[in-house]
């Protein structure tokens, strides 16, 4: 649901990503709106899982 994707976000990604995805100023951890859109679902499901660069992977937390 939607509630808990939020719970999940503030959880997992808003330290890094901010509030409202919109990434840190200095571009160390990019924005989130319209990642999906420009990267497809399977590859932000990946990134998800397995991290990239300084995101740790979250698959461990994540179950399909």
């Amino acid at each position: 649901s939607q509630d808990e994707g939020r719970v999940l976000y503030a959880e997992h990604c808003q330290l890094c990503h901010g509030v409202d995805g919109e990434g840190d100023p200095l571009g160390v951890h990019p924005p989130l709106r319209g990642a999906a859109d420009r990267l497809g679902r399977g590859e932000m499901a990946r990134l998800i899982r397995a991290g990239r660069g300084a995101m740790p992977s979250f698959g461990f937390r994540f179950e399909r």
